[in-house]
Parts: structure tokens; C-alpha cells; sequence
């Protein structure tokens, strides 16, 4: 039962949540002696691991999974590692542009109180836009 209700948790990688999903359907493989159905029960631990392990990813990374629909658990591994990773990034450069906007005492702002940068984008927008209308 808790392959089926697996979820990632808010700090897990896509990465640790699948070897969690792995170790749990792995403990869903019956041994017996015929190589066939050793197989057999193999191969459904392989597809309930897969179905698990979308249903369980969350966030832009397990919609953007959804969406695409893989066959393979590598496939599933990749996207939602390529979408979290890309998540991080625009994480990581927000941040450099919220620090680089800080104000600095006698740099830049000649005077005029700075705005905060919701205020800098609107006015970027409203701008961009009345470019494109002349």
C-alpha cells in the first residue's frame, strides 16, 4: 500500500523520490523458481514503479511528466529532473537580479528613491508597450 500512496515530499529530488519508489516495488517482487514468472512479477513491480512514480512526483516537474506521458521510468527521471533543475536555476538567477536592483548609498540612483521591482517591471512593461504602438 504505500507504493500506491507514495508522494514527493516538499524537499525530495525527483531522483530520491523514484529510489524510494524502487525500493518499495522492489519489495513487491515475489521470488519463485520459474524464470518466467520471475519475470512476470518483475515486469508488473516495473509498471506499477512507473505509475507510482508519476502519480507521486508533484509541482511543474510531475505536471509537466503528466503531460508528456513516458513509457520508461528514465524518461519520467529525465523530464522531471530537466523541469526541477530549470526551476532551480530561475530560482537562483531571481535571486542575482533581486540583489544586483539593491540600492546602493551614492551609486545610480542620482538622488531618486528606488522603487521596489514590481514597480521597475510594470514600468518596464508599460514602456515596452508604448514602443510598440508608435
Amino acid at each position: 500500500m504505500q507504493l500506491q500512496t507514495a508522494k514527493q515530499q516538499k524537499d525530495e529530488t525527483p531522483r530520491e523520490i523514484l529510489d524510494r519508489c524502487r525500493s518499495l516495488a522492489m519489495k513487491t517482487v515475489l521470488k519463485v523458481e520459474d524464470p518466467l514468472l520471475q519475470k512476470f512479477h518483475y515486469d508488473q513491480a516495473q509498471r506499477m514503479l512507473l505509475s507510482t512514480f508519476i502519480a507521486g512526483l508533484s509541482g511543474n516537474s510531475g505536471r509537466q511528466v503528466r503531460f508528456e506521458m513516458p513509457s520508461t521510468v528514465d524518461l519520467v527521471l529525465q523530464i522531471a529532473i530537466t523541469v526541477f533543475e530549470a526551476e532551480a536555476q530561475e530560482k537562483r538567477n531571481l535571486a542575482f537580479f533581486l540583489k544586483s536592483e539593491t540600492p546602493r548609498k551614492g551609486r545610480g540612483n542620482f538622488g531618486q528613491p528606488w522603487k521596489n521591482l514590481e514597480d521597475q517591471s510594470t514600468d518596464r512593461l508599460l514602456v515596452l508597450a508604448q514602443t510598440r504602438r508608435m
